[in-house]
């Protein structure tokens, strides 16, 4: 899903509907395609979203920036249910 489609579902009200882990928004300061206003503007949209940007990668942040990558998923599995 593209990020015009997922605001178009956060302003709906629809987008975190049966969610029990808070959303993390991850973007990329050099990516083409996962553009950082997209991810500010959801993590605005969703309340206790996080924010995660990956300033030095592309598209494949969980290569470019392994460690930060892998401890934002470390934070999110061991963080207590929303």
């Amino acid at each position: 899903m593209g990020g015009a489609a997922l605001l178009e579902r956060a302003m709906d009200g629809d987008l975190t509907a049966g969610v029990r882990q808070r959303p993390v928004n991850v973007a990329a300061g050099r990516s083409l395609t996962v553009w950082v206003r997209w991810a500010e503007e959801l993590h605005r949209l969703i309340p206790a979203s996080r924010l995660l940007i990956l300033e030095r990668s592309g598209h494949l942040g969980h290569l470019e920036e392994p460690e930060r990558f892998a401890a934002e998923v470390a934070a999110l599995v061991s963080a207590p249910r929303a």
